[in-house]
């Protein structure tokens, strides 16, 4: 289970108040380290600021995608929501050089976690979903939304394109 920060779109309200989606971040647990004993997926590499950025410095077409998938997963009677976003260069970073070390090579790591200059989340393209239930709720939407799975190995990785709304979604590959 992935244990970064979860962030959910706050009321109506607030979107209707500020003009653009307003986000809230909760159950973001303490920073752990890397010799814990946790695998990589379990460990939370981001800072404060980097949580603050999780959905901000996402692509303004990623956002918009977001939104309407989240409305959408609501009317379903679906919660969706996005246990990472934005990723900065150096939180991505954190995140290949643990998988470096826990697999002992930078191509092992590559089956888990990408090189900053390779990163959607860096780009600010990619989501990962949750629940299981949401995640697999919007890979159904076969890229209606612009958004759609990518990974194999990742069921809750989600990358935006526009041309995902028009043409679908490309066939999963098998790790990132």
């Amino acid at each position: 289970m992935r244990r970064f920060q979860t962030i959910a779109l706050t009321t109506a309200a607030a979107v209707a108040a500020t003009g653009a989606a307003a986000w809230a971040l909760h159950d973001r647990p303490a920073a752990l380290t890397d010799g814990t004993g946790q695998s990589c997926d379990q460990v939370d590499h981001g800072t404060d600021a980097d949580a603050a950025k999780a959905v901000t410095g996402l692509t303004s077409g990623t956002r918009s995608a977001l939104d309407a998938a989240r409305k959408a997963a609501t009317r379903a009677g679906l919660t969706l929501t996005v246990n990472s976003g934005y990723r900065s260069a150096a939180y991505q970073q954190r995140v290949y050089d643990c998988w470096v070390k826990q697999t002992g090579s930078a191509q092992a790591a590559r089956q888990h976690a990408l090189p900053p200059s390779e990163s959607a989340h860096v780009a600010g393209f990619a989501i990962d979903v949750a629940p299981p239930a949401a995640a697999t709720w919007l890979e159904h939407s076969k890229g209606g939304y612009g958004l759609c799975r990518r990974y194999g190995n990742e069921p809750w990785h989600f990358e935006y394109q526009a041309s995902y709304k028009a043409d679908g979604c490309p066939a999963l590959l098998s790790h990132p």
